[in-house]
């Protein structure tokens, strides 16, 4: 009896596992090229692009209708959403493009300073607090293998100057787009076992393919502009961009036939400073542009008026 008791008690393991794994799913998304493993019977209801219509008895009862969600999912680049409504929580994978995707579409692949632009982007409130967003902890964290670098952070959002839901994030860009792996609580505060659910989910998610790095604009920003109105038409512009990017400025006059080229290079830090002088009164056209090796040449207008 030993014997067979045994036989069947590793038969029952196996089907207890094979359930288990049976309940795993695994949903693909092809425009960022990820792929997220979570067990669906962990939440009441997951919500994607192409089942929003399956689901739409759910969305109803919360408020929602379809054709919303959808909307709602497009704007905001929502890949997954899986609701944990006995933990208040809920899971969202989105994947954005951007202009901060556009222009670093690998952060991997981009210097340390542009990583802590990005990173302090998030806890200096200039970008993401006009959004609602409250950062109280953004950090990088190379995890290796296909995923490597990760930006984890702590946040709470606001509307309408309610504190509307806290929440952990995973977030990078890679493939053209800005990924967030995000997991937001309501009615409460964060918890530990919160992180410890998106690290369980962080560790189902995946790049199903990396893509080469393309040509980017070059980054192009400025320190000195050139001012809406001078008295003298005497100026000092100054900004970085690409190392070693190649700056040109293009000034044309648009109340005579004057116009002028001046060509500088960036140095090894991307920094720039050219000075411009006007000849004679007028409104002048000012458009600036910088093209490094692996860059496309980006280009910023302005228009001058010197009056003396």
């Amino acid at each position: 009896m030993r014997k067979y008791g045994g036989f069947f008690l590793t038969v029952l393991l196996i089907s207890l596992l094979f359930c288990s794994a049976a309940l795993a799913q695994t949903y693909t998304f092809s425009g960022p090229q990820v792929s997220q493993n979570l067990i669906d019977d962990d939440y009441d209801v997951v919500l994607t692009h192409d089942n929003l219509s399956e689901h739409e008895d759910w969305l109803t009862a919360n408020g929602y209708t379809v054709e919303g969600m959808q909307a709602i999912f497009e704007s905001e680049g929502i890949l997954l959403e899986a609701v944990d409504s006995a933990n208040d929580r809920t899971f969202i994978l989105s994947a954005l493009v951007t202009v901060d995707s556009e222009m670093y579409f690998d952060l991997n692949k981009q210097d340390e300073a542009m990583r802590k632009e990005f990173r302090t982007s998030h806890t200096n409130g200039e970008a993401y607090g006009l959004l609602g967003y409250t950062y109280s902890h953004a950090t990088w964290q190379n995890y290796g293998g296909t995923k490597l670098r990760f930006l984890k952070t702590e946040y709470s959002f606001k509307e309408n100057g309610q504190i509307e839901y806290y929440g952990f994030q995973r977030r990078t860009i890679r493939n053209g787009y800005l990924i967030t792996l995000d997991m937001q609580v309501s009615g409460r505060t964060l918890k530990s076992a919160d992180e410890k659910a998106l690290n369980s989910l962080f560790d189902g998610f995946s790049f199903t393919e990396v893509i080469s790095m393309p040509k980017l604009p070059a980054k192009l920003s400025f320190s000195s502009e050139p001012p809406l109105t001078t008295a003298s038409g005497t100026f000092t512009v100054k900004g970085t961009t690409a190392s070693n990017a190649n700056v040109t400025v293009n000034i044309l006059s648009l109340t005579s036939t004057y116009s002028q080229t001046i060509e500088e290079s960036a140095n090894r830090s991307g920094a720039f400073s050219t000075k411009i002088s006007l000849p004679d009164p007028g409104v002048y056209s000012i458009v600036i542009s910088a093209e490094g090796e692996e860059t496309l040449r980006t280009k910023i207008s302005f228009s001058v008026s010197y009056q003396k």
